[in-house]
Formats: C-alpha cells, structure tokens, sequence
C-alpha cells in the first residue's frame, strides 16, 4: 500500500486547528508547532508534485541542486506544456524558503513563525489543488 501525501497536509491541518490546545499545557512549545505545521504543508506539497511530476514526464530534470530544486525545474521547463506549470513552481519555491527557514534557522525569519504557518498552508493547498486539478 503507498502512503497518500497528501495526509501531511491534514496532519498540518489539525496542528493548525488545535494550536491553542496543544500548546495549553505548555508541553509542547507554540514555535516548534508553526515550524511543524509549515513542514508538514511543505512536505505533502512536495511529495504530491513530485508523484506527479514522475508519472507525467517520468524523471526530474537534469541540473544542479538537490532533489527539491530540480522538482522546481522541471515544472518551470515544461511550463510552455501547462500555464499551471509556472505557477506551482513559484509557489513550491516559496514553500521551500520557509521550510528551510522553520528547519535550519535558529532565530525565525521572514516575520512571525504563525504567519509563515498560515501562508504554508495556504500555498501548499494551492499547489496540491492545481496538481489534483492537472
């Protein structure tokens, strides 16, 4: 049986939705939730582009970087095929700066860890939305 990606995205969802209660104890801290969610989103976007981007064309682009980059790329090369195409690109990279930062980054960038959680979940339904819609 193969795992469904998309059940990150309501993994993310949940989080989002149950915040105030996860954090009321105090056991679990409210920043580590927002950095968890915006993973969760950036993660069930990527996996989902990627099955689909290996089913379409049957590979990622050749190139430099490492396997997220190319997912990029390959939506930008073929973006002549699908107007769509462009788009899911812009959105997956700007997913991915945030991943990167809720992951790697000690001190939060690009404002506040809630905010970044709420665009992730935006973009990342935007993203697998146009991807079940192709």
């Amino acid at each position: 049986m193969t795992f469904d990606w998309n059940n990150l995205y309501s993994l993310a969802e949940y989080l989002s939705s149950n915040c105030d209660d996860l954090n009321a104890d105090e056991c679990i801290d409210r920043e580590a939730t927002f950095r968890t969610i915006i993973n969760r989103a950036y993660y069930a976007a990527y996996n989902v582009s990627n099955q689909y981007v290996l089913k379409t064309f049957g590979k990622l682009s050749d190139g430099d970087g490492g396997l997220h980059a190319r997912l990029i790329k390959t939506f930008q090369e073929f973006k002549d095929e699908n107007i769509n195409y462009e788009n899911i690109a812009v959105k997956l990279n700007r997913i991915k700066s945030h991943r990167i930062n809720a992951d790697y980054k000690e001190k939060f960038q690009n404002g506040p860890p809630s905010y970044a959680a709420t665009i992730a979940m935006k973009t990342s339904q935007d993203i697998i939305s146009s991807i079940n819609s192709l």
